[in-house]
């Protein structure tokens, strides 16, 4: 827990600068025989871990490069499935009580998150297929004396066969852990003075484990590229750029189904409960899915909501804004081996997906949200077989500027839309026919698309 700080009073903070800290969770131990790996530990605020009821910090202030990692799950024992990834809450930030308030002091100061992380652990794998060690022939002593020299004979005569390696139980790989803000995790909200930088900050889903004959280990979930909130206000004045919220990739199986790819939320903002106000720039976020594993059947790639920001439950506020290439990325349906190919996730809002009321209004001139996009992610390609199996659908793509499923969506000012699209995934290949006279597999349907700039 916390890299630097760990507080359990009130906690003020002035004038600080936090750099390269790190809250690492330890890797999971290696399962006995017949028995699973350990779950990795979780990561907790690479910088900062508060519990207590208040927390401010007063301007200046920078937080850099700045991880919260979740540990390794452990190597599964014989017969044993492997262990979870540990999750990472607040690359730089957890702040699980109180509403994290941040002050101007100077006015030419500022607030910078730069560079931050929160990693999920990557699943751990499943034990690896054992091989029963060949015995070349028969021993000299019960040899008959007529048998020919062993130099005169091939380790191995075609007359006969090689041993084949015994059935190993199915096996599963352990699932990633997943993310939650790569700058701040709020558990009561995050209200930001003028000149606040949100910049390059990252959450990633910890990838699935491959395994054997059971469906693998899904990928972890990541929210909130720079900041996630459970609840209460977020309130961010300033520059929102380049951040990401990346889920993790599922896991391949070798006789199983492929694991899911895990699902991607606000690329910059993730808010579960309050509103969100945004008074800045939004630029080159990034909300993507993980792609599906392969297996028997492929796992289906992992959805993404928000390019910038996903909103849930509470009002989204856009007083003062500018939007350029964001995106929300669904993950591409993981390839079949014999059965049907995994289906393409889908994107739901390239800037913006909203569940609550939707405000926008600006006192910029000129205000434009260009060129954005929602792609739905591809479906994977169906297997072969004597008739070929059919390939996964393309995912959906709703939005590519705004998305908003609330009650309302008024726009106050006058605004450009220009360039955004919404782009549904293509569908997967069918697989192909190994039976002489029986017809390949179906093609996956391409993907739907509404609202090149809202719904």
């Amino acid at each position: 827990m916390s890299g630097a700080v760990l507080s359990d009073g009130d906690l003020s903070l002035m004038g600080v600068n936090f750099g390269s800290d790190l809250a690492k969770g330890g890797a999971g131990g290696k399962g006995g025989p017949n028995n699973n790996g350990g779950a990795g530990g979780s990561g907790f605020g690479g910088a900062v871990f508060n519990s207590s009821a208040h927390f401010t910090i007063q301007t200046p202030a920078a937080f850099t490069n700045d991880q919260a990692v979740g540990g390794a799950g452990g190597l599964g024992g014989s017969n044993g499935n492997g262990g979870a990834g540990g999750n990472a809450t607040g690359g730089a930030i957890d702040d699980v009580a109180a509403t994290l308030a941040v002050t101007t002091g100077a006015s030419s100061t500022s607030l910078m998150f730069v560079l931050d992380s929160a990693a999920g652990g990557a699943g751990g794998r499943r034990p690896r297929q054992r091989r029963v060690a060949a015995t070349r022939g028969t021993p000299r002593a019960a040899r008959s004396p007529r048998a020919a020299p062993l130099a005169c004979r091939p380790p191995w005569s075609s007359s006969i066969p090689r041993p084949a390696a015994p059935a190993e139980p199915g096996t599963r790989g352990g699932s990633g852990g997943w993310a939650k803000g790569g700058g701040v995790f709020d558990g009561a909200g995050f209200t930001a003075a003028a000149n606040t930088n949100l910049s390059n900050n990252s959450a990633t889903g910890g990838a699935g484990a491959k395994g054997t004959e059971e469906t693998e280990g899904n990928g972890g979930a990541a929210l909130g590229g720079a900041v996630d909130s459970l609840a209460g206000l977020v309130k961010v004045t300033g520059t929102i750029n380049s951040n990401a919220a990346k889920g993790g990739g599922g896991g391949d199986s070798n006789g199983g189904n492929g694991g899911a790819g895990g699902s991607a939320g606000g690329g910059a903002i993730e808010n579960v409960g309050g509103a969100v106000q945004a008074s800045s720039s939004l630029s080159n976020d990034l909300a993507m899915g993980g792609a599906g594993g392969g297996g028997v059947n492929g796992g289906n790639g992992g959805s993404a909501s928000g390019g910038a920001i996903d909103s849930h439950l509470g009002a989204v506020q856009i007083p003062g804004i500018q939007a350029y290439s964001d995106q929300a990325v669904g993950g591409a349906g993981g390839g079949s081996t014999s059965g049907v190919g995994g289906a393409g996730g889908s994107a739901t809002g390239g800037v913006i997906a909203s569940q609550g009321p939707l405000t926008i209004s600006s006192s910029i001139f000129g205000a434009t949200f260009q060129p954005n996009q929602a792609i739905g992610g591809a479906g994977g390609p169906g297997g072969k077989g004597d008739s070929g199996s059919n390939g996964g659908a393309g995912g959906y793509a709703i939005g590519g500027a705004i998305y908003n499923a609330g009650p309302n969506f008024t726009i106050t000012t006058p605004f450009a839309f220009v360039n955004n699209q919404a782009m549904g995934g293509a569908g997967g290949g069918g697989g192909l026919a190994t039976k002489t006279g029986l017809n390949g597999g179906v093609g996956g349907a391409g993907g739907m698309a509404m609202g090149g700039r809202h719904r």
